[in-house]
């Protein structure tokens, strides 16, 4: 829950990585609405099927990009590069 108002679901699974973008987790797509926020780790591509469905719902989704850029800063941190 975000600040007890709104749902969050996370795909933490490879469904609709590249090249099988039209994949995406088997949920009840139809139930959700503006209250709900999708999180994909998913970050290739920019825009994947989870997302859209959530979008058409009214959602707010975000991919994995910004948890990528950050993972890669931390990196540098401990190993150097």
């Amino acid at each position: 829950f975000l600040s007890g108002e709104g749902i969050l679901i996370v795909n933490a699974t490879p469904l609709g990585t590249y090249p099988r973008i039209s994949e995406c987790p088997p949920i009840p797509y139809h139930l959700l609405t503006p209250r709900h926020y999708l999180f994909d780790l998913v970050y290739n591509p920019e825009e994947t099927e989870f997302m859209k469905r959530g979008k058409a719902a009214g959602s707010l989704t975000c991919n994995g990009y910004a948890m990528l850029l950050n993972q890669a800063k931390e990196n540098r941190k401990i190993w150097g590069f």
